[in-house]
């Protein structure tokens, strides 16, 4: 599963790396605060695709839609992961796996190992500390308030050789090449888009183990993703 995220990326360099354009829009700037523990229930940067990919604030988890609203999104019966496997099979995640598909900036993420009955976190990241994009699914929903509130899910897939240490499951990260893809409209059914939801997405990924500061989403702070052992996992995620 992904149940934390770092991004820490400058926005001016996501901007770049994404193709959002020239010039960051100052709804956006905000984001010049590194992010160092994204958490659920958190507002985020996801990219969808309108004419163009544009960037579009979301809150991390899918609430059911035949929910009733009350004036406010809820989080507490929330989805943050999707599972691939699944994903054009299940009534909540149908529509928009075909027709609402997005992608989820992150230069990092969380995963926890059982060691001696105590949970380790790890940070996960590429070798060259480059950003990536998570595989995202997301709904709109219109509250009783008249107001479009906008939620998401991470995409899950089972996991590849190195994140199985430490969980059977692991976010999809799309190559660059992918991304494309995946925001696609055009491109609808489980046959073209299953092939992208694998543990293939990015060329190198390493693990190492930081601060238990990470189990406290209201803690946001660069020492947290500093290494607290000089022990590191890595491994090709196409290996």
């Amino acid at each position: 599963m992904c149940g934390r995220y770092t991004l820490k990326t400058p926005v001016d360099l996501l901007w770049k790396h994404f193709a959002l354009g020239n010039d960051v829009p100052e709804k956006f700037m905000f984001l010049t605060r590194p992010r160092y523990n994204v958490a659920p229930s958190q507002e985020i940067l996801t990219i969808v695709y309108s004419e163009n990919p544009t960037p579009q604030f979301m809150h991390w988890g899918m609430l059911p839609l035949p929910q009733v609203d009350e004036g406010k999104p809820k989080h507490s019966s929330s989805i943050i992961n999707a599972r691939a496997e699944t994903l054009f099979e299940k009534a909540m995640f149908q529509e928009a796996a075909k027709y609402n598909r997005c992608l989820i900036p992150a230069d990092g993420f969380y995963e926890w190992q059982n060691r001696d009955g105590q949970k380790t976190p790890l940070h996960f990241v590429r070798k060259d500390d480059q950003p990536f994009a998570f595989a995202g699914i997301w709904h709109e929903r219109v509250l009783s308030s008249g107001e479009n509130s906008f939620s998401c899910a991470i995409v899950t897939t089972r996991a590849n050789k190195l994140m199985r240490r430490f969980h059977h499951r692991m976010p999809v990260i799309l190559a660059q090449e992918e991304q494309d893809l995946w925001l696609n409209p055009l491109i609808t059914t489980a046959d073209h888009l299953n092939p992208l939801l694998t543990a293939q997405g990015a060329e190198d990924i390493v693990a190492y183990e930081v601060s238990k500061m990470v189990n406290s989403s209201r803690e946001d702070i660069p020492e947290m993703i500093l290494p607290v052992s000089p022990a590191s996992y890595q491994m090709g995620l196409f290996e």
